[in-house]
């Protein structure tokens, strides 16, 4: 680093101060008899650097600058709830007498044809409306339902369960019995459609063309009767029952009946079996083969197609196949095996026999035997024909 040299002078020397005595000396500062130079050599390389000061505080805040604009609308909010209804504001005035209704009755004088239809006289209150429908309108005949008919089916121990609705056969034979199977009918239920179209009271019903209620309001929706008053069926082939309601409709002019029915059905069972039994020599063995026989299937017939398919009885090497079915129905037609096979020649016809049927009908009988034992496999469908 440079050298600095302070030299005293004697107060009677003189001394003139330049800024440089020589090269490479420089004059720092002089004073009173003092002289101070200093001799520069070369630079030296600067000294590292010293570390960071503290952060200065910080100054106070400025002034307030002016307010920015203002921002965009925000989204709107969801709806509240509604709220309560309020109290019922009080009733407005009357407004002028517009009523469609007559003022008095009108008894109807006019005796054309054409108002033989109209009750007279037409009540006071009546809208002109509806009087001028029931001038000008054609008559509509009130409808007449039968519901169904209240009854119940004989059991075969001959006892009957308590009575219930029986919706019966209308467009669809949905009610079909055993032959001899009696079913005990104590009433119906039905509707009127408009009564106020119909004579009172003139609701009947009847089973076939016997009555066994009548007189029965055309407002009621119900009729009954003793339960001694049965339907009972002994017939030994298809059959029938009719119930019928019926009700006059006398608003038109003229008396009309207005009727609805229902029907029960009574059926044969016929019989796909399986039995040991080879032969049959008269009645009853008949009888008691038709009572003991494996059924693999019945249906109550009236003479149509029956399809039906084996069981493991049929498969049995100890027994054979019987089709039992009414006489009736004359020969057994065909027998298809598996939708396309015939195999009514695998059948041998035993001949017709008188049977009593579990009801207590005595009913002839044909059986048709299998050839063979064991004849069809477990699951065989046989289409058979009467």
């Amino acid at each position: 680093m440079p050298e600095s040299v302070t030299i005293s002078i004697p107060q009677s020397v003189s001394v003139g101060v330049t800024s440089s005595v020589s090269a490479g000396v420089t004059v720092v500062s002089s004073g009173s008899n003092l002289l101070t130079v200093t001799e520069s050599g070369p630079k030296g390389p600067a000294g590292p650097q010293g570390p960071a000061g503290p952060a200065g505080a910080d100054g106070a805040q400025g002034p307030a600058g002016p307010a920015g604009p203002a921002g965009a609308t925000g989204a709107t909010g969801a709806t509240g709830a509604t709220g309560a209804t309020g109290p019922q504001g009080p009733a407005g005035a009357d407004g002028a007498d517009g009523s469609p209704n007559i003022a008095s009755a009108i008894t109807i004088s006019n005796t054309d044809a054409a108002f033989s239809h109209m009750t007279s006289p037409i009540s006071l209150g009546t809208s002109v409306e509806a009087i001028l429908r029931d001038m000008l309108e054609k008559y509509n005949l009130s409808t007449m339902t039968l519901s169904s008919v209240v009854g119940s089916y004989e059991n075969t121990d001959g006892s009957f369960p308590t009575a219930s609705n029986k919706t019966l056969g209308n467009s669809s034979q949905s009610a079909i019995l055993e032959t001899g199977q009696t079913l005990r009918t104590t009433g119906c239920n039905f509707v009127v459609g408009t009564p106020s179209q119909t004579t009172d009271n003139s609701v009947l019903f009847k089973v076939g063309s016997t009555t066994l209620v009548s007189g029965v309001a055309d407002t009621a929706t119900s009729a009954s009767y003793s339960a001694d008053d049965q339907v009972k069926n002994s017939v030994t082939t298809e059959s029938s029952v009719t119930f019928t309601v019926q009700v006059t409709d006398s608003g038109g002019g003229s008396d009309v009946t207005r009727t609805a029915t229902r029907k029960a059905y009574w059926r044969n069972r016929v019989i796909l079996g399986a039995s040991s039994t080879s032969s049959i020599a008269d009645a009853t063995e008949a009888d008691t083969l038709y009572d003991g026989i494996t059924q693999m299937g019945s249906n109550l017939n009236k003479g149509d197609s029956w399809t039906v398919s084996t069981t493991s009885d049929g498969n049995d090497g100890n027994n054979h196949t019987y089709i039992i079915f009414p006489a009736s129905f004359g020969d057994l037609q065909s027998v298809i095996q598996g939708g396309s096979l015939p195999v009514l020649s695998a059948f041998t016809d035993l001949g017709d026999f008188t049977i009593t049927n579990q009801y207590g009908a005595s009913i002839s009988y044909s059986f048709y035997k299998s050839n063979s034992k064991g004849a069809f496999e477990t699951g065989t469908s046989l289409a058979i024909t009467f």
